[in-house]
Parts: structure tokens; C-alpha cells; sequence
């Protein structure tokens, strides 16, 4: 059986809203949501701390880019979310290259952009995350890291991450991952679900001219609900066991989250 996630890429959120949508997607059957991270918006840590041991107790996500904080101190973080609610946290390495971010960081290599440099670095980086003690630490949370190239396949299995791949992504390597033997493997997938009885061809396409990311625009499937089951179903059958499901509409638009929220309920039962 599938587990699911929600990533949230809509609007910032206070906390009365945060815990409104929390306890949505609990009562979704979600296992957990992804709170991305933008280097123009407040940060969700401190957010998702405050209502930790509050209900609902759907597992939190955090996307988090190595460079922006030293393994010492991601250690540290982790041992005091698993002293509020063991077992609440999971980890999204974000590995890409934001420039913006990057520039403010001291002594930052200025060949960051280069995938080799990058690569080494956060081998550097989990190696040391890994044996770094921090009293009242545990285990690490459980943590994701996007597959981009090889390498990165390799990377996730030395250090006891699982990979997690955007739709296309997964299509293209789907018989290399199988071959590791990974116990979780992610998938990001963006949905739009189509009304019955709507023009399927034509609203599609109507809706794909729309979406200007190219990122988002590959990795969104957009069909019927007895569409987007059988597609979730086939992707379980090439080795996924997480979908992370996000909008293709920037403003999480709540219609299309109802009717994808119909479509989790149907598969976990």
C-alpha cells in the first residue's frame, strides 16, 4: 500500500492555519507533509516545532539545504524535535544550487553551481552529520534526498537515506533504484483531477499551456480519478512506496486538494 504526503507550495500559513490544514490531512489520510523552504519567506521549523506535540500527529517533512546550516547543528535540531514528539520529524535534503541563498553564505565556493563540487560537498557533510553525538539524540529523523544523477543513488544508500525523484525522474531510473533495493522510494507528483465527463484532451492542454514552470509543468498528471489511481497504481508497481502529491497551482487551489484528498482515502482505505 501507497503512503502519501502533501508538499505545500500555497501561501505562508499562521499557526491557526497551519494546524487547520494539519489535522485536513490527517483526516485524509496522509502520512505527512512537506513544508518547503524558501530563503523570501519565514521559516517553518520554528512553526512546526510550536505544534509538534500538539494534535494532529501527522508527520512533519522539512526541506532543508545542507549549506545553510552545519552538520553539528542539524544534529542538534534533530535531537530537540525527538525530545518534544519521538518519531514526528522526517528530512528533505534539498541538494540544488539556489543562488540567492548561496551569495549570503560566508566563504560560500563560488563553483557551487558545478554538480561534482556540490556532490562532494554533501558527502563531506553526511558523513559528518553521521557520527556527530548530540546528547539525547537518538537515531536521525528518517531522510529523503532528490536524485538527480547517479552519484546521488550512491550517496543515498552509504548514508541510510532513501531517494525521492520527481515523476519524470523516476520513470527514467526506476530499474537502477530497483537494483539497490532501497526499503522506501519517493516520488513527487503533481495532479490535477479533471471533472467526468469534462474534454479530458482539451482540458488538458488548456491546463498545461498554463503552468510556466517547466519543472512543475513535466511532472503534473492530469486525468480523471479513475486516471490518476491507475497511474498511482502502476507507479507501486515499479517500486514506489511514497507519493508526495503537490498542486500544479501555485495557490494549492482547496477544490483540486479535495478531490486529489478523495483519490488517498480510495487507495490507503
Amino acid at each position: 500500500m501507497l503512503n502519501f504526503g502533501w508538499m505545500w507550495r500555497g501561501s505562508e500559513l499562521n499557526i491557526k492555519d497551519l494546524q487547520a490544514l494539519l489535522h485536513e490531512f490527517e483526516q485524509a489520510k496522509y502520512e505527512f507533509m512537506l513544508f518547503a523552504i524558501n530563503s523570501e519567506k519565514a521559516d517553518f521549523v520554528p512553526k512546526v516545532a510550536f505544534l509538534l506535540d500538539k494534535n494532529p500527529k501527522i508527520k512533519m517533512m522539512l526541506a532543508m539545504r545542507p549549506y545553510l546550516l552545519s552538520p553539528q547543528y542539524a544534529a542538534m535540531l534533530f535531537a530537540g524535535f525527538e525530545q518534544v514528539d519521538s518519531g514526528r520529524l522526517m528530512v528533505n535534503w534539498v541538494n540544488g544550487h539556489n543562488k540567492g541563498e548561496g551569495d549570503e553564505v560566508i566563504n560560500f565556493p563560488s563553483n557551487f553551481m558545478d554538480f561534482d563540487v556540490r556532490h562532494k560537498y554533501v558527502e563531506e557533510y553526511f558523513e559528518r552529520l553521521n557520527r556527530v553525538f548530540v546528547v539525547g539524540q537518538k537515531n536521525l529523523p528518517p531522510q529523503v534526498i532528490a536524485i538527480n544523477k547517479d552519484p546521488t543513488i550512491a550517496l543515498a544508500k552509504n548514508h541510510g537515506m532513501f531517494p525521492i525523484l520527481h515523476y519524470e525522474g523516476f520513470l527514467k531510473k526506476h530499474k537502477k533504484l530497483a537494483k539497490e533495493g532501497f526499503s522506501r522510494v519517493f516520488v513527487e507528483l503533481f495532479v490535477k483531477v479533471l471533472k467526468d465527463g469534462s474534454d479530458k484532451e482539451l482540458e488538458t492542454k488548456k491546463i498545461i499551456s498554463s503552468i510556466n514552470n517547466g519543472y512543475i509543468r513535466n511532472n503534473t498528471f492530469i486525468g480523471y480519478e479513475s486516471d490518476i489511481i491507475s497511474e498511482l497504481e502502476r507507479l507501486e508497481g515499479l517500486g514506489v512506496t511514497d507519493v508526495l502529491i503537490g498542486s500544479f497551482d501555485d495557490e494549492d487551489d482547496p477544490a483540486n486538494r479535495l478531490e486529489v484528498h478523495k483519490i488517498v482515502q480510495k487507495m490507503v482505505g
